[in-house]
């Protein structure tokens, strides 16, 4: 019994990677027939489809098991881990330029909105709410409000700077839309099953819902975000990397309002406190992100961020940790 739930752990864990690279590969070739950039592509499309796992999973850990705690910490976990995708990419990248000093792309505004809107998710759970207009609370048309207005501003960005080719027919993307539908399908059902497996181990082991959430969940739903970056990473594509694991951290915010629906209460205002600790963890991970990169763009030294970043983790680790929940 105890034996099987990590060999279905294992299992669901390799349906989303294989998931995730199949649309990591048509998102890009859609992503080419659209003429966005590769930061872009990285930014809203890549990331948005890599993180259909933590969807996926965070639906049904708030509809079906009905743990607030358990989607949180896999919404605030994944966060962290994405970032230390990046201080992951920079051991790899040993005897070269560090990732941070050898983006070409300033990523500093996307950075701000992740921020932004797990700022917001932190607030509200520190006060239980940020108020309500009769039975509307205001917490979720926020989130949705912030990101929308922020990826408008991005894509606003992204046209002054970037300036595709004229004289292309434009190409039919019908064969990766199909593509990238079904395989978020079969995404989505793994990250089903995935909560159900978390939940599982939560109640065999005895340890705590946010921190299964945090380590099993988070991480298993992230494997997408890992394949994308390694992949970008060989291709030396270094900002469709950085950008890939920014945009993630945004969409995993919105999450709580796409949830908040299917779960019976107040997803934000019935998340406990220990949640906070991951908010904040991934939001000094993301803070330390832009310094890096700031200091890169002026070459200083950025080789200590890594380091930093893997410290980062283990504290949000250890202040999650609990053995009842």
């Amino acid at each position: 019994m105890f034996g099987m739930v990590w060999i279905k752990l294992i299992a669901a864990a390799g349906l989303i990677t294989a998931s995730g690279v199949v649309l990591t590969i048509f998102a890009d070739r859609l992503g080419d027939k659209l003429k966005i950039s590769g930061a872009f592509i990285g930014l809203l499309i890549l990331s948005t489809v890599s993180s259909l796992p933590e969807l996926g999973a965070t639906v049904s850990v708030v509809s079906y098991i009905g743990k607030p705690d358990l989607a949180a910490g896999n919404i605030f976990g994944s966060n962290t881990f994405n970032m230390l995708i990046l201080a992951i990419l920079d051991f790899i990248l040993i005897g070269s330029a560090s990732i941070f000093s050898i983006s070409k792309v300033s990523h500093n505004k996307s950075i701000m909105l992740a921020v932004l809107m797990t700022a917001v998710a932190v607030i509200a759970i520190w006060l239980n709410g940020l108020g309500a207009l009769g039975s509307l609370t205001l917490e979720m048309p926020l989130l949705i409000a912030v990101y929308f207005i922020g990826i408008f501003y991005l894509w606003l960005e992204e046209k002054k700077v970037f300036h595709p080719s004229a004289g292309g027919e434009k190409e039919s993307a019908w064969l990766e839309l199909i593509v990238i539908i079904t395989s978020g399908v079969v995404v989505v059902a793994s990250g089903y099953w995935l909560a159900n497996i978390s939940d599982e181990i939560a109640i065999l082991t005895g340890w705590g819902e946010s921190f299964i959430g945090y380590l099993f969940l988070a991480i298993a739903t992230s494997l997408p975000e890992l394949v994308i970056t390694i992949s970008s990473l060989k291709l030396k594509a270094y900002d469709m990397a950085i950008a890939n694991t920014i945009g993630s951290c945004f969409f995993n915010i919105l999450m709580f309002a796409i949830a908040d629906p299917f779960y019976d209460g107040d997803l934000l205002r019935d998340t406990s406190a220990p949640n906070i600790y991951l908010a904040l963890t991934s939001i000094a991970m993301l803070l330390l992100t832009a310094f890096a990169l700031f200091l890169g763009k002026r070459g200083k030294e950025t080789r200590f961020a890594k380091y930093a970043l893997l410290a980062l983790y283990l504290i949000g680790s250890l202040a999650v940790f609990s053995p009842s929940g």
